[in-house]
């Protein structure tokens, strides 16, 4: 439940409410339960609702306001969800969410380009045929950020600074934590992988070589999603897709040097 003030002009005083919003539990679980296979677009979905179900809401004459509010809003990259019309909001929320989906799609899919115009059908074969473990790994990392992004926005609609704060330093610990754990997890299991996907034995050099390199930087990866949960919470979609359009431009450098 939230904590909500009604600062009528005609009360005189403030008057304490309280009005509960379904959000963390449904959505949290569903994270849980899908981690595995969600998709970019159920992510966007998700924070979409969740923000609706947060937003400031005016009754009468009276404006329901979040506890401790007093602020005013200032220009900056995020999103005020919890106060005013939503439709407009609702798009400039979405587009860059969609253009991240893309990018992050595409990452894979640069590396194939120079694989396969520049190293030959073994190296194509490589990239490719990891294709699907890293999709799973950035599924994986997708669903758990969607618990940190639910957790951190019920906790900014709650005006709770100090869980606020608590959230964001559990979720950078875990990040660190959970990319060390797969990084060497990963590396040491790269010739089972391998195996499971059934990598051709004149591919298999070169898919051991690009999944040592994933994992070694899985790190990043991680750290770019729980952060951009934590961004997104607050309504910013817009830092989490320069960073990764950033990543885009490096990666096809990075790509074109290596070859």
């Amino acid at each position: 439940k939230f904590g909500l003030r009604n600062e009528s002009p005609s009360s005189g005083g403030a008057v304490r409410s309280r009005r509960g919003f379904l959000v963390g539990a449904c959505m949290f679980g569903r994270a849980a339960v899908d981690a595995s296979c969600i998709s970019k677009g159920d992510v966007e979905i998700n924070n979409v609702l969740l923000f609706i179900l947060v937003r400031k809401r005016t009754i009468g004459s009276g404006t329901w306001q979040l506890k401790g509010n007093a602020a005013e809003s200032k220009k900056t990259n995020s999103i005020d969800m919890l106060h005013g019309p939503l439709a407009k909001k609702i798009v400039l929320f979405s587009i860059p969410l969609a253009i991240t989906s893309i990018l992050q799609q595409l990452l894979n899919s640069t590396d194939a380009v120079f694989a396969g115009q520049w190293l030959g059908g073994d190296a194509l074969a490589a990239v490719g045929g990891v294709a699907p473990i890293i999709s799973l790994f950035v599924a994986v990392f997708v669903g758990l950020s969607v618990g940190v992004n639910v957790v951190i926005a019920v906790h900014i609609g709650h005006d709770d600074i100090d869980k606020i704060k608590g959230a964001v330093q559990t979720s950078a610990a875990a990040a660190v934590v959970c990319s060390l754990v797969l990084a060497v997890a990963g590396v040491l299991s790269t010739d089972f992988i391998l195996a499971a996907v059934n990598m051709p034995a004149e591919a298999w050099a070169e898919g051991a070589q690009y999944l040592h390199v994933y994992f070694i930087g899985i790190v990043f990866l991680v750290i770019y999603n729980f952060g951009s949960a934590v961004l997104r919470a607050k309504g910013d979609t817009r830092r989490p897709l320069y960073a990764l359009a950033i990543a885009a431009v490096l990666n096809i450098a990075f790509d074109y040097a290596a070859v």
